[in-house]
């Protein structure tokens, strides 16, 4: 931990926030990241939005490739969401998982980046009800 006062009562949120500034300011540095650093408009965070921005990128990659490769095996994706996908239940969701993480590690070696499911939620709010 550095010697700046802390923000959070737990060391390690401190420890992780220290740890999570440094990655985003060493990233930021880099040349093959001045294009995202380059789209961040002017504002108070910039490092934070950056860094945003970067996991966003990482994140919609994965998704579209993800979606083909799926796609090729006979899936139906019925719509891309954020960081996910609403597929036909034509294939057991575990398998779907297990091909997505597959792909998701032959794209990005080490990643360990781990797919779920969920239920969507087609539920409409009114806040002045």
């Amino acid at each position: 931990m550095n010697d700046r006062k802390q923000k959070y009562k737990s060391n390690l949120v401190n420890d992780l926030c220290v740890e999570a500034q440094n990655l985003r300011r060493c990233l930021a540095a880099l040349p093959q990241f001045k294009w995202v650093l380059d789209s961040v408009p002017e504002r108070k965070n910039v490092l934070g939005s950056f860094l945003s921005r970067l996991y966003q990128q990482v994140e919609a990659k994965l998704t579209f490739a993800v979606s083909h490769k799926l796609s090729a095996i006979g899936v139906t994706i019925r719509c891309l969401m954020f960081d996910g996908m609403a597929v036909s239940k034509t294939r057991d969701i575990g398998e779907i998982i297990k091909i997505a993480e597959e792909e998701s590690e032959r794209l990005c070696p080490g990643l360990g980046m781990r797919w779920t499911s969920k239920p969507l939620d087609f539920s409409v709010y009114n806040d002045k009800e």
